[in-house]
């Protein structure tokens, strides 16, 4: 797994082979962040990653210019291969390893957040709820962006709170991009 631009392009990330974690692959890191190079900017964003796995979606925004991101991760060895990661790329001012349940952190912050990417287990049945609560106890800033990849065989759909910009399709993975709904 390497870092596809930005400042730290080309460098390889550090990975680990866990029961349930299932890395984002190159090609659809790569197409995720084409899609938010034509939506944003990252300079200076706040980031959360939560489900972060190796955490290689923070550190990609990171790499492109992004303030700080927080790492939200449960497994415990997922989450010291984050912070290795972070050391080993100059990163560990820019970055913070959560080892926590991501639906309590969304609900015990106050932070806000630009750009939250959530790569939950696409057996998990909390897709709808993670939606909502990003967006309805703001979480995500007006203007923000969530980034949720999610079984091929899912749809993304609007709700009360977000609007659905696209879902893209990379064989057994989907991408929904949401934003928060105006009058919310």
């Amino acid at each position: 797994m390497r870092i596809i631009a930005g400042t730290l392009r080309g460098r390889q990330l550090r990975s680990i082979d866990s029961p349930g974690l299932r890395p984002t692959t190159d090609r659809v890191r790569e197409s995720i962040f084409n899609i938010l190079n034509s939506r944003i900017t990252f300079g200076g964003m706040m980031v959360l990653d939560l489900f972060a796995g190796t955490g290689a979606l923070g550190i990609e925004a990171l790499s492109r210019g992004a303030a700080h991101c927080h790492f939200v991760e449960m497994n415990g060895r997922a989450a010291n291969t984050i912070q290795q990661n972070l050391i080993e790329l100059g990163l560990r001012e820019c970055g913070t390893v959560l080892q926590r349940d991501a639906l309590r952190h969304i609900v015990g912050t106050e932070q806000e957040y630009d750009l939250v990417f959530a790569d939950p287990p696409y057996a998990a049945t909390i897709f709808d709820r993670l939606v909502h609560d990003l967006f309805a106890l703001g979480r995500i800033r007006d203007g923000g962006l969530l980034v949720l990849e999610h079984s091929g065989f899912m749809q993304g759909r609007s709700t009360d709170v977000a609007l659905l910009e696209t879902t893209r399709h990379f064989g057994d993975t989907g991408i929904s991009i949401y934003r928060k709904k105006e009058d919310h």
